[in-house]
This record gives C-alpha cells, structure tokens and sequence, in this order.
C-alpha cells in the first residue's frame, strides 16, 4: 500500500497507533470535548478510515474515564484552559515526588487485578435437578460427577468457554452501538488485558468449567509492530499460565486472528502481497510457541480468505502457498516438540464469496492432495454446514471429524474430539 493512500476521499490510517492518535484528538483533547460517540465516529469517519474503526471508536470512548464519569457526553465542546504545570518530578504542590519503576508498576497492576472480584456474590455453579423457572444460576441437566456409559459426564462433555465472545465482544449489532459495559475494559490496554483474564478465571471456576479457547489478539492487544505485539503476548500468557497451574483450567484450543487488522483484508498465506504472508508467519510461530507454552490441546487453523474473482487470482498458486505455510506450520510444531491436533475450519462464504475452504469435502481434497491429511482434522460448524452441505456426516465418514463448533444449537457448545480418541468419543465445548 503506498504511503497516502485514500479509501474514497478518507485516508486510511495504517498503524492502531496512528488511529488512538488520531481518536484522541477528535475525542479526548480540549477541541474534541469527549462528545460521545455518535459525533466522535462522524467526525472521525469524514477524514479516515481504517478496518474495525467503528468498534474501536465505541470501545476505546467506553474506555474514557471522563465519558464513564460525566455519565453523558459533554453537550458542548468545553472551552480551552490555561494550565500551569508543575516542574517535572513535583505534584501540584510543588514537593518533589516519587515514580515507581515500570517494572514495579506493572507488577502492581497485575497483583490489583488479581485481586479485583468481577462476579462477587456469585457462588459455584451446581447441579439442581429440581430448578424451577425462577432458578437461573444452576445446571438444570449437568451433572459433572453422573454416569453415563462408563464415563462421567464431565468426561463426556468438555465445555469450553470461548474468549473472544465471552469476555472481548463489545455487545454490538451491526445497526446499534456497544451494549455491553465491561469492568476490565478500562485502563491502558495492557491493564484492561491483565484484568480481563483474571475476570475470565474467575468465571471459570465459578461455572465449573476445565477449558477455555481463544484468538492471540482477544488475551493480548496487538502493537504497533510485531515485537511489541508478541512482547504483550509473552506477559499475559505469563499471567494465563500462572491461573491455569492455580486453577487448573486448561487450554482446549488458540488459533491466530489473521483477519482482522487492515493488512489481511486479502488473506493472508493466500494474500498476493509477499509482504502479508512475511508478517503472518512470525505470528503463527509465536501463536505455535504460547500453544506449547500453556499446553493448549488443539491448535485451529481458519482457512484462506478466498477470493472476490476469478479475473483477478491465480487460484492455483494461492493453493499451493496456502499448503506451504501449512507445512512450515507442521514443520515448526515438530522442531519445538508441540504435541497438539492441528485443526482446520470449512468456512462457507466468509468472508469471501469464493472460499477455498469452502466445504469439509473441498478441505479434504486440499489436505489429501497436498500429503497434508495426516497432519490436519476439520473443525466443523454446523451453522456453516446449512450452507456447505453434511460436512460432519463427510468429515467424520473420511476420519477426517476433530471438532464439532455447535454452539449455534440451542443448548450445546462446540464438540470436540479429544487427542487419541475416535469419533464416538466426542466431548463438549461449549461457545459460552
């Protein structure tokens, strides 16, 4: 992409660095007059674009102390102040202060929010057979300890509370604003991070649930370059690892979020540009290392992007790239001793209209054509299924069945096959 480059008449800001930037003027500072966040996004949205900016716009003003404080946006744009500033190393009356060091800082953080309560009064969720309708907060059917079929049904059904959903989604329709108001999501993006895993903990082991999943960029904010990305990655898995050994909550599953962020708007081992797919490996190895890092059980893979036309691709190449970066990926999982199930997902026209993971049927013929069959499982949706045809009745009918991501049927979570188990031993996670 060249330096000025436009979408429309907005230029499209390139860096989430540029784009806080860029918010804190129209929002933040004296001229912007935290005007909410209508005004805040029109105003934005007249002069730059970038992906994702409508939800970063309402999530960072959810995050502005003075917007949550005010109660109501400001109704007019409050008049600029002269400010006297107080030396550097005084506070305001003019005796000289102490900074704690970054290090000491952070450490303060974590320990703060390790020991905030997010679901207070909120006991352990139980077994109650006789729940009537007024029962809201129990298990109804769930019983961990029961019997069935020479396994318990803790066993049997390996619920998973999902991240992304559960603790990262703003609450948001595509015609509304944010509706959900999170207690984490304030503070440096860092700090709402810290505080939104141990929040995640807490609801864990409140629900009584052995698994949790999630995407490198829902447990850590992305950075402005790869190593400041994979520098926040190491801490909070730090912090995410400690809580699984206190816990014993494990990872069921991580995957890479390579679709999101503006670059991989094309793919991104199927992205023409060589650039993308350079950036994109690094964070598969990085994702690769924190699965061995936390014991994650499973490793998923989203298929490629896929393509708008036929005019514009090269299908055949973007193939063949898309099975080489899979190998690397199988390469590199076997030189740093990763013992987990690589998955992949059949993803029926999203986002693309035409997806090279079309179906389970078009994934096992790119696995098997490849000699990649042996390494990979497919993750099935069944929402997705309605639009890609039986894909679990073909997955499972090639030995090819991993996962089973049900949690659009009501009352079930995601099914997922256990490492060394055949398909009749299918377990549970569930999207909570």
């Amino acid at each position: 992409m060249m330096e000025n480059s436009f979408f429309g008449t907005r230029r499209v800001v390139k860096t989430m660095d540029d784009a806080r930037r860029i918010f804190h003027e129209f929002h933040s500072c004296p001229i912007g007059g935290h005007t909410g966040i209508q005004k805040t996004l029109a105003a934005v949205c007249s002069g730059f674009y970038w992906f994702s900016m409508t939800v970063d716009i309402k999530n960072w003003i959810l995050e502005c102390d003075q917007c949550q404080k005010d109660g109501n946006p400001l109704a007019a744009v409050q008049p600029l102040q002269c400010i006297k500033r107080p030396r550097s190393g005084t506070n305001e009356g003019g005796r000289r202060k102490k900074l704690a060091p970054a290090g000491r800082a952070r450490s303060a953080d974590r320990k703060m929010a390790a020991q905030e309560k997010f679901f207070a009064g909120i006991p352990k969720i139980q077994y109650k057979p006789d729940a009537g309708p007024g029962d809201v907060m129990c298990f109804k059917h769930y019983s961990a300890e029961e019997v069935l079929m020479g396994r318990t049904m803790e066993d049997w059904l390996r619920f998973s509370v999902c991240y992304w959903h559960s603790f990262c989604g703003p609450g948001a329709g595509p015609f509304g604003v944010p509706t959900h108001h999170r207690l984490w999501n304030k503070g440096s993006p860092m700090k709402s991070a810290r505080k939104r895993l141990c929040a995640a903990f807490e609801f864990f082991t409140k629900l009584g649930v052995k698994y949790y999943t999630f995407h490198d960029r829902d447990i850590a904010p992305e950075g402005s370059t790869l190593e400041e990305s994979n520098r926040n990655l190491d801490e909070i898995t730090d912090l995410a690892l400690k809580l699984q050994n206190q816990t014993g909550v494990k990872l069921l599953w991580i995957t890479c979020n390579l679709f999101t962020h503006l670059r991989y708007m094309n793919g991104a081992a199927t992205n023409p540009d060589c650039h993308v797919l350079a950036y994109a490996g690094p964070q598969v190895k990085k994702s690769l290392e924190i699965a061995k890092k936390l014991g994650a059980e499973n490793f998923v893979f989203w298929g490629g992007r896929g393509f708008h036309s036929i005019h514009n691709t090269d299908v055949a190449v973007e193939l063949n790239h898309m099975a080489i970066s899979f190998k690397m990926a199988v390469n590199y999982k076997e030189k740093i001793g990763l013992s987990c199930q690589f998955l992949i997902a059949p993803q029926q026209k999203e986002p693309s209209k035409h997806q090279y993971d079309y179906n389970a049927m078009s994934l096992i013929g790119f696995l098997k054509h490849f000699g990649l069959d042996s390494d990979f499982k497919l993750k099935i949706e069944p929402n997705h299924t309605t639009l890609g045809g039986h894909d679990i009745v073909m997955a499972s009918a090639f030995g090819m069945l991993g996962s089973i991501d049900s949690n659009t049927l009501p009352g079930v979570g995601h099914r997922s096959v256990p490492p060394g188990h055949q398909e009749h031993h299918l377990g549970h996670e569930s999207d909570c």
